[in-house]
């Protein structure tokens, strides 16, 4: 049975999110806004990989303006819901522009009206609240004047991976690592060599990739070994890999810039050239970095050329996917 469902993205990679849903025919899209991709598909579209959630559509509500009285309007579309599928309910809810109220006055009218109309039990997450690991989400955004009532299909955003179950400092985020794997253009071999606690190499696999990866310190190699023993992991820096040349068709990678952990002292321009140096002459390199404009020059003079440059918003930061020949 198809639903109308909106899948919840990093901000950047809406697309990306849209291309999965068409290619593996989870369903049609209708449309990209930001963070969302809305479209009409069937329940097998929890396997996407690339969404941060997955809510199906309850209800639609126009004329959500900047005032308190959108408050009321929002309420009164809650109170016309039908059912919810368990006894608990809590809200999550996020909007764009300036506004006369918060997501904790937006959660609170649609929970107290769920509550009142259903006989549920709402469990507020003002004040850090949180409730306990049961019952239903409902989902509310507000983009423009149009507001979106949705219902989480599972019991937890599609991001929180079942593998994961280890994780260190500066671990990618899953969606993003699978959205990087998919710019790599399906490769039939994958490598990264700053794998950390191996999310890319994972997500990879999930593509059915033959994936690899390799990491300086041994504690992430040990952790990424946990999540996933079926892959080849293995201590290595990343500016002498153990690879012949031409070893793999794409290296997908988000190297330590210095931010969330320490780049270890790696010259870049030896970096560089062991990407290079480790693809095949048609190869592709998909690599998360801040300020592109700063590390390309070295990247060029390495034989790598930047096609593409995708900026995303992700916990605060700016990053851009660099897809490279």
């Amino acid at each position: 049975m198809r639903h109308h469902y909106v899948a919840r993205t990093v901000r950047g990679i809406e697309h990306v999110v849209a291309a999965e849903i068409t290619d593996r025919r989870f369903g049609s899209v209708d449309a990209v806004r930001h963070r969302e991709v809305w479209f009409r598909g069937f329940p097998d579209a929890v396997r996407l990989r690339t969404a941060d959630d997955l809510v199906r559509v309850l209800a639609v509500v126009d004329d959500i303006g900047p005032t308190k009285a959108a408050l009321t309007t929002l309420a009164d579309a809650a109170a016309e819901l039908v059912s919810l599928p368990d006894k608990e309910v809590d809200v999550t809810a996020s909007f764009l522009g300036r506004r006369n109220y918060n997501r904790y006055d937006i959660e609170d009218t649609v929970g107290r009206a769920l509550e009142q109309r259903l006989r549920l039990r709402y469990h507020p997450r003002r004040a850090g609240r949180h409730r306990p690991r049961c019952g239903a989400t409902v989902r509310v955004t507000i983009e423009d004047k149009r507001a979106m009532i949705g219902l989480r299909v599972l019991d937890r955003p599609l991001h929180q991976r079942d593998y994961r179950t280890v994780s260190r400092p500066g671990a990618s985020h899953p969606p993003l690592a699978a959205a990087m794997c998919r710019l790599a253009d399906n490769p039939r071999s994958l490598l990264d060599p700053c794998c950390g606690v191996g999310t890319i190499p994972i997500e990879a696999r999930a593509l059915g990739v033959q994936a690899m990866g390799t990491d300086v310190e041994p504690a992430a190699i040990r952790a990424a070994a946990t999540n996933e023993p079926r892959l080849h992991w293995s201590v290595a820096d990343a500016g002498r890999l153990p690879l012949t040349d031409g070893g793999v068709a794409a290296v997908v990678t988000n190297p330590p810039w210095g931010g969330q952990v320490s780049a270890g002292g790696l010259p870049l321009h030896r970096f560089w050239a062991e990407v290079r140096r480790v693809l095949t002459p048609e190869g592709r390199a998909v690599v998360l970095m801040p300020e592109p404009e700063r590390w390309l020059p070295d990247a060029e003079r390495a034989g790598l050329r930047a096609r593409s440059a995708l900026p995303v918003r992700l916990h605060g930061a700016s990053p851009s996917i660099v897809v490279f020949d």
